[in-house]
């Protein structure tokens, strides 16, 4: 079964704020808002949304790396049902991590955990997480 988001929660309201500014071409507004939602998350599942989104607004591949890490980190953590919906994206950024620094073979098996979570969730949700795997990382082997 999948779990809906909670949209009326604070992390998750600034998160799509965050969004709404990035994909309008206002990074820096997305940013702070990002940044936001580490200050106020208040558990596990909050916080690994927050570092979810704090990661988009790193610079480096090693602090895209931490925050994915961390977001990865938490999610193992939550007791939230709702985590299993997103956990397939929070292994294709780790996946992406790796392969940005140069790690090829932990890449590979973080998009292995991608796919295979990919089976868990929503069918459109996954064929996103799939088609990002196969259009982005050819190295990928299955």
């Amino acid at each position: 079964m999948i779990n809906t988001i909670d949209t009326s929660n604070p992390v998750v309201k600034l998160c799509m704020e965050g969004s709404r500014a990035e994909f309008e071409g206002r990074k820096e507004d997305a940013y702070r808002l990002y940044r936001q939602t580490w200050e106020i998350q208040t558990n596990d599942y909050e916080g690994s949304i927050a570092a979810h989104y704090v990661a988009r607004s790193k610079e480096t591949p090693e602090d895209i790396f931490f925050w994915n890490m961390t977001a990865l980190a938490l999610a193992l953590k939550s007791e939230s049902e709702s985590v299993k919906d997103f956990l397939p994206s929070l292994y294709l950024n780790l996946g992406n991590s790796y392969e940005q620094m140069g790690h090829i073979d932990q890449a590979q098996a973080f998009f292995k955990k991608a796919i295979d979570k990919a089976g868990e969730i929503s069918e459109s949700h996954a064929e996103m997480v799939k088609n990002a795997i196969s259009e982005n990382h050819l190295k990928f082997q299955e």
